[in-house]
């Protein structure tokens, strides 16, 4: 049964979008899955709420810092990604935030 589902994510999966992602932990091994397994994704879109993710948040500005990003890269192992024309967006929940997209 999970080689089926394993297929359906190497082979159909082009979009991922995941809401209130804090960079935890948790959340970088769920999405560190689908970076190395997914062949066919075209984005990621990581949603992050401002109030929870104090630690990527340039402190008094509604923007991520650069030293962050690259730090939940190297944790996603986004170099290594199965799909090499995958996209990875970080953005707020408000919309109200910059975009940073590595």
């Amino acid at each position: 049964m999970w080689g089926n589902n394993h297929n359906l994510i190497n082979t159909c999966l082009k979009k991922i979008v995941l809401r209130n992602y804090r960079g935890n932990e948790s959340h970088v091994n769920f999405v560190k899955f689908f970076v190395l397994n997914g062949r066919v994704i075209e984005s990621i879109r990581l949603v992050l709420r401002f109030r929870n993710a104090s630690n990527g948040w340039i402190e008094g500005q509604r923007r991520l810092s650069h030293g962050w990003i690259e730090e939940q890269c190297r944790l996603l192992q986004f170099e290594e990604r199965a799909s090499k024309s995958a996209q990875l967006e970080f953005v707020c929940d408000d919309g109200l935030c910059d975009e940073a997209i590595a």
